[in-house]
């Protein structure tokens, strides 16, 4: 069943309109609707078929590739989605050497790999053919329906091209007004429908972005930060590098880049309270003196935006390729309306003050923390001595009593998670060192915050510069000593060795892949996206030449003029030469027209009910038998029936008084 003209045509540019692929879909277009007005056409053979098919299979497998090396694993729904928009093109070769070719339809074992070995073998039969321009149709429409921005002409004209396809193939017995109405109430049930389907989709996509950050550790929330305090079992993170750097520092032995800073504490989260964000104007964060350090970032943005990870005394932002800049009191830096892939430069001094001054929230201490607090600020003699020394001292008595540990053993609880690591267990992760560090600074009189960030150590020899895997996650305190926040780490500095102890023997090899697909990456999103589908073109012209190679030399043929010699030989069906037809031609000349859809029993039927039919209509009923039986019946007639046939009609047509033409 083909489709009617210049439905896929239309289809296409509809498709190419919503999503932003306009000139390919008018080009597409063009190819697909030329061939109404092109003459000639190439006889192509199964086996030519099975190459165009397989053309289509290495484009989607490319498509495929293409979106594995420039996706990492928070983007794989747009991904998904990504490359079913771009599906229709990756089978628009079949499509056109249906259209271009003399057959005019498909082999159906063409479009199956294992049918195609079994008919070379001998073993396969035949499995018929198939018009791939439905089948087109359909697939347009649902590449359409991926578009991530829908506008209210996406449903409009998605109903007016399945209007338009449905109505080519309208049962005659259906008038058109009850047809009508069934399709208006359709419209009307399925735009209730869509409207909900989309809802789902945006609910299932966000569920899965936020499931595959968390398996990643990439995800950072300025307004709180959920800590594993009180968890029981080994915290593990993942090893992918989520951020490399270069920095022009003269000491890069480690790094502390912040990304966020919170100073309520309560249960076991931390929170940001009473901070809104700002914008940020040219990209200065603080004032400061001269500038001592300048770094420059890469990382990822999910959906286009992320928190900054920034270095100590940042001061300026430079070539962040982002629409919005953001940051609040605290020192965190939101953006938005960026790429996938950011590279950065951070212009830093060595007093820069992008974050506000104390206030009463950096001395605020947790009701149930108190007591076993003021204990030890007690034991240590913390409020007797100058903040450097209540620093220094802090630092000796965590790294002599305290060790890390990624494992966390259950513990009878008779108070606090945090009680228990300071006098019971003395084992923890990072968060504990950080948070207790923050509280004990507050009960000495120290203003003092939770950060988290990255800790930059590692130096990769692949790429040539620090790279920060999703396990250098890291907790540290923000503390104010001499009129400025600065960073304090308690943490013991085993902790990077145990968490680089626990990498799987195979991360060398991950490394060069995650190198492979940052690299393309980095092409896919630099000032040079533009130029991404003529790059992408010039690598599928190879394929495009082989295809036109093979297609000049296949043998052509010109529709109205072929050589008898090389004309496909007509299909002759039974009863064909019926002599009944010459009655029915006599009846179409006088205005008694048999419609096209119309079996010739019923066409008696009506006859009988029309005042100049009811004369003859009868004597009909016995030549039509014979006709049928001619026709369809396996067996045939007779050779006395077949002259039988011939005499009847012969005598009816000079029996038959002259009919009155109709006007």
């Amino acid at each position: 069943m083909k489709a009617p003209p210049l439905l896929l045509g239309v289809t296409l540019v509809f498709w190419g309109w919503q999503n932003e692929l306009l000139v390919l879909a008018v080009v597409a277009a063009t190819l697909l609707e030329g061939s109404r007005w092109i003459g000639w056409r190439w006889v192509l053979t199964e086996k030519d078929f099975g190459r165009v098919w397989s053309l289509c299979i290495y484009l989607f497998v490319g498509m495929i590739g293409y979106f594995v090396l420039t996706t990492d694993m928070q983007g794989v729904t747009r991904a998904i989605l990504t490359l079913f928009q771009w599906y229709p093109l990756s089978v628009l070769p079949i499509v056109l050497a249906q259209v271009y070719s003399t057959a005019g339809s498909v082999e159906l074992s063409v479009l199956s790999t294992i049918a195609r070995q079994r008919k070379r073998r001998g073993s396969g039969s035949s499995l018929g053919t198939i018009d791939l321009s439905f089948p087109y149709f359909a697939i347009c429409l649902l590449s359409t329906s991926a578009t991530h921005v829908k506008s209210p002409w996406f449903y409009a004209g998605l109903c007016l091209l399945v209007a338009w396809a449905l109505l080519s193939i309208r049962p005659q017995v259906c008038s058109p007004l009850r047809w009508t109405s069934v399709f208006v109430v359709v419209v009307i049930f399925g735009y209730g429908g869509q409207v909900g389907l989309q809802t789902i989709q945006k609910t299932l996509e966000g569920t899965l972005t936020d499931w595959l950050i968390s398996m990643t550790g990439g995800h950072v929330d300025p307004d709180r930060s959920y800590t594993a305090i009180g968890s029981i079992g080994e915290i593990k993170l993942s090893n992918k590098i989520v951020l490399r750097m270069t920095s022009h520092a003269q000491d890069n032995a480690s790094v502390l880049l912040r990304q966020a800073s919170y100073n309520r504490y309560f249960g076991t989260q931390w929170f940001a309270r009473n901070v809104d964000f700002r914008g940020v104007v040219a990209g200065v964060l603080g004032s400061g003196s001269r500038s001592e350090a300048m770094t420059t970032i890469s990382t990822e943005l999910e959906g286009g935006e992320g928190i900054l990870a920034l270095p100590p005394g940042a001061a300026h932002l430079q070539q962040l390729p982002v629409g919005t800049v953001q940051h609040n009191a605290l020192g965190t830096v939101k953006v938005e309306d960026g790429p996938g892939l950011i590279t950065y430069r951070v212009e830093s001094t060595g007093d820069a003050m992008r974050d506000a001054r104390p206030g009463d929230a950096d001395l605020h201490i947790p009701e149930a923390e108190v007591a076993v607090l003021a204990q030890i600020v007690e034991k240590l003699g913390l409020t007797s001595e100058t903040p450097r020394e209540t620093l220094r001292r802090l630092a000796m008595y965590f790294n002599a009593n305290f060790q890390y540990s990624r494992f966390l053993r259950k513990h009878r609880l008779k108070n606090t998670h945090l009680s228990e690591f300071l006098n019971t267990s003395r084992s923890g992760h990072c968060e504990y060192f950080a948070t207790a560090t923050v509280l004990l600074l507050r009960a000495a009189g120290i203003p003092a915050r939770y950060a988290v960030g990255l800790s930059v150590h590692e130096f990769s020899a692949l790429e040539g510069r620090y790279i920060a895997r999703a396990r250098d996650a890291h907790s540290w305190a923000l503390v104010y000593v001499d009129g400025a926040w600065r960073d304090f780490d308690t943490t013991p500095k085993s902790w990077v060795v145990v968490e680089e102890s626990a990498a799987p023997w195979w991360e060398p090899l991950s490394d060069v892949w995650e190198w492979v697909t940052f690299k393309v990456a980095e092409w896919k999103w630099s000032e040079r996206e533009n130029d991404l589908t003529t790059y992408a073109g010039w690598l599928l012209l190879p394929l495009f030449l082989f295809l036109a190679w093979r297609l000049y030399f296949t043998e052509r043929v010109t529709r109205g003029g072929v050589d008898e010699k090389r004309s496909l030989p007509r299909l002759v069906w039974p009863g064909e030469d019926s002599e009944w037809y010459e009655i029915e031609h006599r009846l179409n000349v006088f205005g008694i027209v048999r419609h096209p859809w119309e079996p010739f029993s019923r066409w008696l039927q009506r006859i009988r009910t029309t005042k100049t039919g009811s004369a003859f209509a009868d004597s009909l009923d016995a030549i039509l038998s014979l006709h049928y039986r001619y026709r369809f019946d396996p067996n045939g007639i007779t050779k006395v029936e077949r002259e039988t046939l011939t005499s009847r009609v012969s005598i009816w047509l000079k029996q038959t008084p002259a009919l009155k033409q109709r006007t």
